[in-house]
């Protein structure tokens, strides 16, 4: 009997391993999943997800959480070595700083003639005011004092404009540089967190404990990335600011450790790749993973655990790798169609597209010439939060127009080789992005595919009226710079070049 006794014990204890036992460690929605994930300040915790599939037949999931930013800080990892970051900036503001010495010693000198040219300007009108006694000879002189102290202020205005200008050229070279610095050395911190994992070859049964609670078993990472590196910098004028890097994020990396045999490996390994397709920035180092993900998103998130959960009825489009373009301007390609909160099936697309009274616009390809609209939309709006990262779609020379070009604001221009998805065939041609919050990289720069030239903005007329509907607007032109004289002759339809997901 008392071996039964001790048999019973044993099975109960294996079946406190095999199921969950905390209630409330079981949540039958992944949003609700995601926002305790997003707020937990364990290091490490277990979550189980019991959802549905399209069929309505239940799918169980085990999540095992790793806090990034504690178990292994991100800040703190040999890869990312945010030391040697803040050394580089220290390094890199040396000469800087230098440049500033000048200018105020310059700024004094500046002063000091200001003060003087006032000096002698009051003196000399009081001169010329006293009509009782008037001194034409101390008048005369007064004046040419002026003109020589006039002329001496020009010259150090001149001098100062010029140190300020090279200045402000070092600070836009050295942030550019810091931000590059900055992803790279956080994409191998996220590669390096994502080998902490105890990473083994995925397979489509249950291997590990007893397999018959959940169908998937998923790791995943939470990282801690909104430390912001601060780059103090002198605005024009003298004032005072502070420029900021950080990626302002968490990021979270999926690994899909297990599968159960209900699951139909080739179907979920198309979904699971048109995923990491879309995701692809965030992914370079896990191209060889077959189930290794990165998100910048807590919603994209959940909404891929989703989607491979209930993979049978996946909404996105399947597309193959080697027929997807991998050198989108944005991780996610979506077209605007909306404006001002009224929906507009083109507004966000290429052509006559819009209408707006008083206008006129005419397309040779009925394709982009839509029935009724008479206002001419030159090019395609993604939709893009504010200080989305925008990457070059070619290799080749990037311009930086000087200031802002009316309606278009911030915008750079890229000419490279671009393959047209229609012919299969190479064609020389510029990118053009618009509506820019900041830019990162110089003019006449090399860039590559994929390189960071920017963040989306405002720009221009991109302050739409609903913040959903800001946007990146893009170009394809065959000279550098848009022209609305020549209007669609020096334009070519982008989606000819790309691909959205809401074509």
């Amino acid at each position: 009997m008392k071996n039964l006794t001790t048999l019973i014990m044993l099975c109960m204890g294996l079946l406190c391993h095999a199921f969950p036992n905390p209630k409330d460690t079981i949540y039958t929605n992944v949003e609700t999943l995601m926002k305790e994930v997003r707020t937990t300040k364990n290091k490490t915790a277990t979550y189980y997800l019991v959802l549905k599939d399209g069929e309505e037949k239940e799918v169980k999931v085990r999540i095992d959480l790793k806090q990034i930013d504690c178990e292994i800080p991100i800040f703190k990892s040999e890869s990312f070595d945010i030391k040697k970051l803040m050394a580089l900036k220290e390094e890199s503001l040396t000469e800087p700083n230098l440049k500033l010495q000048v200018i105020d010693t310059k700024s004094k000198e500046w002063k000091r003639l200001t003060n003087e040219v006032k000096t002698l300007t009051k003196e000399r009108d009081a001169l010329k005011a006293d009509t009782l006694s008037l001194d034409s000879t101390a008048i005369a002189k007064t004046e040419a004092d002026l003109q020589d102290k006039v002329k001496d202020f020009k010259k150090v205005d001149a001098e100062v404009t010029k140190l300020f200008n090279e200045y402000e050229a070092m600070m836009d070279s050295l942030m550019g540089n810091l931000r590059t610095q900055y992803k790279q050395r956080l994409v191998a911190a996220m590669e390096e967190a994502y080998e902490k994992i105890e990473n083994k070859e995925t397979t489509f049964k249950s291997v590990d404990d007893d397999g018959t609670f959940w169908d998937i078993r998923l790791d995943l990472l939470k990282i801690d990335a909104t430390r912001e590196m601060k780059i103090p910098r002198r605005k024009d004028g003298g004032d005072e600011t502070t420029e900021k890097i950080t990626a302002g994020k968490f990021y979270y990396i999926l690994h899909f450790a297990e599968f159960g045999t209900m699951f139909e490996e080739e179907k979920v390994k198309k979904v699971f790749s048109a995923i990491k397709l879309w995701e692809f920035h965030l992914n370079p180092y896990l191209v060889d993973k077959k189930f290794g993900l990165v998100c910048g998103d807590q919603y994209r998130t959940q909404h891929y655990i989703n989607s491979v959960v209930d993979y049978k009825n996946y909404e996105g489009s399947l597309v193959e790798e080697e027929e997807f373009a991998d050198n989108n301007p944005l991780a996610v390609m979506e077209l605007r169609k909306f404006s001002g909160g009224y929906a507009q099936e083109y507004v966000g697309k290429f052509g006559c597209v819009r209408y707006f009274s008083g206008y006129s616009c005419s397309h040779d390809d009925p394709l982009y010439a839509i029935q009724g609209k008479n206002k001419a939309h030159m090019g395609v709006d993604l939709l893009a939060p504010i200080n989305t990262e925008v990457f070059s779609a070619v290799e080749g020379i990037a311009y930086v127009y000087p200031g802002e070009i009316r309606g278009y604001g911030k915008t750079i221009s890229v000419k490279g080789k671009l393959k047209n998805l229609n012919t299969g065939e190479l064609e020389e041609i510029y990118v053009m992005y618009a509506h820019l919050n900041n830019i990162s990289i110089e003019n006449g720069a090399s860039v590559k595919v994929g390189d960071v030239l920017g963040r989306t903005g405002i720009t221009g007329n991109g302050d739409t009226k609903k913040k959903d509907e800001r946007h990146l607007h893009l170009e394809i032109l065959t000279q550098k710079w848009p022209s609305s004289a020549k209007g669609f002759s020096i334009r070519k339809p982008p989606l000819q070049y790309f691909k959205v997901i809401n074509p």
